[in-house]
């Protein structure tokens, strides 16, 4: 990849100079305004500066290898968008039906287990017993996927279907064994493709989650793409005025990006704030962290987004989130409408199992994985092939 930095006045200037010099395949890599000139800071001029990058090789060469890498190459940036049309002019798509639990969300059984699979319900006993019955040739692979993180129920279900596919239609060649499980592990992962636009639709996608998941930094990677790269209007609106530094930090990034940005302390501000950027084709909201064992911050954070009415909810999950913790979270999260997985810090980790956890658990579409803190980059539109890639680390041979 060919990279290069480009100053101008403004970002706007910045980015004209990326496109002449790099064209539209251009890819921005980091964005952020600097002062250039004067003595100890005095008498400097603020000027916009964007690195950014041309690749001459294959767009897969991007993809990082995160399982067991120390450094990462950036993954190309999400493709722009199409804007998806209704089947009557002025209807929105339809869209994921959402987790709404009925009656109590902190019940034992998680919201009825309406968002659960049957990988939860098996029993370690049965675990035990499906792992006798399989063929000798996966049973390094079982000790390969609950060294990456792999629940032992998920995985003796994945064995089991793997199990039956070689006993109905024969043992794979030779070294296809890892390429088989592979296609099982993606068959069973819904993803839901990247954030939709509506023409003439101001649509609001919210980050909610755990706090220090990486909200606000994936919000403000997926609002920079939108923004500067698909050249959309964008606005972002935050209810996150607790946490230290939180509307601070947003603040920086709109006047890098250049686009508005109001923080709200009440669901009546954030309606209001709505109205005031109806004509925005994209609205991020972000929210303040919350704790899954305080019911109270909950029923707030349901409040504020009864009062956005978002197109699209993404739960933000860390990957380093332990199993046993993965269930509450999600679980008493659901007390609002969540439609969108998001999992953050991948960079964080070396084992991957959680990605298959959540899709074998809960019927919800993985959006994206982010892997880095560089805005707008270090972060990749989710797909099943590589989240199997992920998942199965060495154990695919």
């Amino acid at each position: 990849m060919r990279i290069r930095r480009f100053e101008a006045h403004s970002v706007q200037e910045a980015l004209q100079q990326v496109r002449s010099e790099f064209g539209p395949d251009a890819v921005i890599l980091y964005t952020k305004k600097v002062r250039r000139g004067g003595f100890l800071g005095f008498g400097a001029t603020e000027v916009a500066e964007i690195t950014a990058g041309l690749d001459d090789a294959p767009a897969a060469a991007l993809q990082p290898a995160l399982s067991g890498a120390k450094s990462f190459a950036l993954p190309a940036l999400a493709p722009a968008p199409a804007r998806r049309g209704s089947a009557r002019p002025g209807e929105a798509p339809s869209r994921p039906e959402p987790l709404r639990p009925k009656g109590d969300v902190f019940q034992s059984e998680l919201n009825d287990g309406k968002v659960l699979s049957g990988a939860l319900m098996a029993r370690p006993a049965q675990a035990k017993k499906a792992a006798s019955e399989l063929h000798p040739e996966l049973l390094r692979f079982e000790k390969q996927l609950l060294k990456n993180g792999v629940e032992p129920e998920v995985a003796a279900q994945l064995l089991k279907a793997v199990n039956k596919e070689i006993n109905d239609k024969g043992y794979p060649r030779a070294g296809s064994l890892g390429e088989l499980l592979a296609k099982f592990v993606a068959a069973g992962i819904k993803v839901s493709g990247p954030i939709e636009t509506v023409p003439g639709k101001a649509r609001v996608i919210a980050f909610i989650g755990p706090t220090g998941v990486g909200k606000t930094t994936n919000m403000v990677k997926l609002a920079s793409q939108y923004a500067l790269i698909h050249q959309m209007k964008v606005a972002l609106l935050t209810a996150d005025t607790y946490r230290i530094g939180a509307v601070e930090q947003l603040r920086i990034y709109r006047d890098i990006i250049d686009i508005p940005f109001e923080a709200v302390s009440t669901p009546a501000e954030l309606k209001d704030a709505l109205k005031r950027h109806a004509d925005r084709d994209l609205v991020f909201f972000d929210t303040a962290g919350r704790s899954p064992q305080n019911r109270k911050q909950l029923q707030e954070l349901r409040l504020f987004l009864e009062a956005a009415e978002p197109a699209e909810v993404h739960l933000v999950i860390s990957a380093t989130t332990k199993n046993e913790d993965l269930l509450p979270i999600v679980g008493k999260f659901g007390l609002v409408p969540i439609n969108r997985f998001l999992v953050s810090k991948l960079d964080e980790t070396r084992t991957h199992g959680l990605l298959l956890n959540l899709a074998s658990n809960f019927s919800i579409p993985m959006s994206y994985l982010s892997n880095g803190q560089n805005v707008p980059g270090d972060i990749e539109i989710a797909t099943p092939e590589r989240m199997a890639e992920l998942v199965l680390g060495d154990a695919r041979g």
